[in-house]
């Protein structure tokens, strides 16, 4: 699977700027160095299993518009993360990471496509690690309403991306709160973003990870694709 085929199957129409990100992470590196005076401490680490609802919407000024809703479940134990999202309604605009309703999930060095009608498609691109904030080279940017705010500028990666992704979480429980970016760098909530809520670190049912019997493998010549980014994600 080409890196171009398996960008444009991240991309909603019109594109979804986290989804941007996480094509992007196919081809860049983690764990380059910054210049910020704020480093990411090893405290930041997300729990080996957790579960949240969240909410996926679109910023502009501060307000939010599209925002499709869902739930996200992380084990590391099974090397697996599942995002299940749907439409606010009917005839909604695209939203992400599928454009339509359904599932993105990651097992074991792959990403599995799933939509709500059953079509699925996979991608070479692992569940995050739990340290990838700390790989990711990571800012701290500011506090705001005691939830430290963390920046990514994807050009220190690689030089051919543009953008910036940030993630917030609570300074004292470190519970994740937002996570989101835009394609210039114009600053927090601007954009996509995902919103956390009712976070809880516990495990989830196996069989919500399990991969569909009829999505493909993902091809043999695609395996590997991903080598450049698994400080922050599975490599399979």
């Amino acid at each position: 699977m080409p890196f171009a085929h398996a960008r444009r199957m991240l991309l909603p129409d019109p594109p979804s700027f986290i989804a941007l990100a996480f094509a992007g992470c196919l081809s860049l590196g983690c764990g380059a160095s910054s210049d910020g005076s704020d480093e990411v401490s090893s405290s930041a680490s997300w729990p080996e299993q957790w579960s949240a609802e969240i909410a996926w919407s679109d910023y502009t000024g501060g307000s939010k518009s599209n925002t499709w809703t869902g739930t996200v479940h992380f084990d590391w134990t099974l090397r697996a993360m599942r995002v299940d999202v749907t439409p606010p309604e009917p005839g909604a605009p695209p939203g992400p990471p599928i454009a339509e309703a359904g599932s993105m999930l990651m097992r074991e060095g792959a990403a599995y496509f799933v939509t709500q009608a059953g079509a699925c498609e996979p991608m070479p691109l692992g569940t995050p690690r739990p340290s990838w904030l700390l790989e990711s080279g990571a800012v701290q940017v500011g506090v705001e309403d005691g939830e430290a705010v963390w920046e990514v500028k994807l050009a220190e990666l690689d030089d051919e991306l543009d953008g910036c992704f940030y993630y917030s979480m609570s300074a004292a429980t470190k519970t994740p709160r937002f996570f989101g970016g835009n394609p210039d760098c114009s600053g927090w909530q601007e954009g996509s973003f995902v919103e956390y809520a009712n976070y809880e670190a516990r495990s989830a049912p196996e069989s919500l990870f399990e991969v569909p019997a009829n999505c493909p493998s993902v091809p043999t010549s695609a395996q590997g694709q991903n080598a450049a980014c698994t400080g922050c994600h599975d490599g399979g």
